[in-house]
């Protein structure tokens, strides 16, 4: 077990102290499963919101560069989990070698989270359908990830979600800022009151600003930290209106639900 904390350590070290580098192109290239050998346990008293994590994610890179995934190997009644993270390896950040290891988690709602004290670092996903928005953390530092649930026999499918709820992608139109015109909306879940927990991302990579969204029946509203907006209306599998920045000048966006 030694060998692989020092793998670890070794494996977020450039998150910790490294240079900013340029994501890595080709992410969906990661192997979807880098975990060792794993036995999932379905307790009956966990509740149904705490056993929609059971599984295997994979298939997402740190800062699309470091691939990783998560098994979520067992829920409890009292929210504590136990999960096993592993890794791949990542020449660009000097991670030469790959392995894992078990750690315990705690599940609040849409989020688990789980430290690893010996190099303070701490590790957050939140679920939304099949996928998980990841945070790694360390100081200053922060890494970002989305892994996708693998098929696992005899485990309960997700839940049934909000139309809204995933991944949406897409460009605005005639918008060139230096981050350029991509923007990602990310929605976890969508309550009864119609404010969605969700963010939203700047240009290619994965930098996320505390956003509010808002839906009724079938539009969208989102308000970043810049003032920015959007106003979106939902169509097949699309979401179209305009985006206005600070500067009070709208432009078209129109963007896509990532599939599954």
């Amino acid at each position: 077990m030694r060998n692989v904390a020092v793998a670890v350590a070794l494996a977020i070290l450039p998150l910790i102290c490294g240079p900013a580098l340029a994501p890595a192109q080709g992410a969906s290239d990661c192997p979807s499963q880098l975990w060792g050998s794993v036995s999932i346990v379905p307790r009956q008293d966990a509740p149904d919101d705490a056993r929609r994590w059971l599984g295997l994610f994979g298939g997402g890179r740190w800062d699309e560069v470091l691939c990783h995934s998560l098994a979520v190997l067992e829920v409890r009644s009292d929210g504590s989990a136990r999960v096993q993270y592993a890794w791949d390896v990542a020449p660009q950040w000097n991670v030469y070698r790959s392995g894992f290891d078990t750690y315990s988690a705690k599940i609040e709602g849409n989020r688990l989270v789980f430290a690893i004290p010996a190099i303070g670092a701490n590790v957050e996903y939140v679920i939304t359908g099949d996928r998980l928005i990841g945070t790694w953390s360390s100081g200053p530092r922060r890494a970002r990830a989305v892994l996708k649930r693998q098929v696992v026999a005899g485990l309960p499918p997700p839940q049934q979600q909000h139309w809204l709820v995933g991944i949406w992608k897409g460009e605005i139109e005639g918008y060139t800022p230096p981050e350029g015109p991509v923007r990602t909306l990310y929605v976890i879940d969508v309550p009864d009151d119609g404010i969605a927990v969700g963010a939203w991302a700047v240009g290619r990579g994965m930098n996320f600003g505390n956003t509010t969204v808002t839906v009724r029946d079938d539009r969208v509203t989102v308000v970043t930290s810049a003032k920015s907006r959007a106003e979106l209306t939902r169509g097949t599998g699309r979401l179209s209106g305009t985006f206005t920045p600070a500067n009070g000048r709208s432009y078209p966006v129109t963007m896509l639900r990532v599939p599954d």
